[in-house]
């Protein structure tokens, strides 16, 4: 997105794109250089010169990228200023700890933004507090002031607790598993046939405009 507002930019925007299956997204035109990584799935085409493919997961493809081991990048990991890591809060904080070990090798000066996936409920901006994340000094590990994630969802990386948000993440995992089991139940439920005429089957929820019609 920086590349097509600032065309004349000098800056150089390198992609790490990660897919657990392989499905690919149009994200040149945005970018130098694209990493795609998956874990399964077929391989990846890679339509530019530019681009490259790896087999593993994106930390793993960062360290390739930083070891030289993926030379047809044109944008070097250890020139990289700016990270801008988005996916689970697992991807997010492993990327946040191997830049302090496994990429430590292969990093310059930059400073890295994590985009929170925090719980959220009013999205109202900083009503109702469910978003609150908890930050921690990455020096001296005492908590600090939180972020209202709905207001702010591009939080400093280091700063963010993620055990904390794993944590609250996980506060609805058993409601989202039994949402997402009933609707995959429905889903294989045939429809009602309306010549049928006969009764929806229990638990089916009706198009809207298909009640509307069966009300008048």
């Amino acid at each position: 997105m920086q590349r097509q507002i600032l065309p004349a930019s000098p800056k150089r925007i390198s992609a790490s794109v990660g897919f657990g299956d392989c499905q690919p997204i149009a994200v040149e035109a945005a970018t130098d250089a694209v990493i795609w990584c998956c874990d399964a799935g077929p391989d990846i085409e890679v339509r530019r010169p530019c681009d490259a493919f790896f087999r593993g997961n994106l930390v793993a493809a960062m360290a390739a990228a930083g070891s030289g081991a993926l030379p047809a990048l044109p944008v070097a990991l250890r020139d990289a200023t700016r990270l801008i890591v988005i996916g689970s809060d697992g991807l997010m904080a492993a990327v946040k700890e191997a830049r302090k070990t496994t990429l430590a090798p292969y990093m310059g000066p930059h400073v890295a933004i994590g985009s929170i996936n925090s719980p959220m409920q009013c999205m109202l901006k900083e009503v109702c507090a469910r978003c609150l994340q908890r930050h921690v000094d990455p020096v001296t590990g005492r908590p600090t002031e939180p972020v209202f994630t709905c207001f702010n969802q591009d939080q400093n990386l280091d700063a963010v607790d993620f055990p904390n948000l794993h944590e609250r993440l996980s506060m609805n995992s058993v409601l989202e598993k039994a949402t997402a089991r009933w609707i995959a139940h429905l889903r294989e439920r045939p429809a009602p046939s309306a010549a049928a005429g006969g009764a929806p089957p229990a638990g089916y929820d009706a198009p809207v405009g298909t009640r509307r019609s069966a009300e008048r």
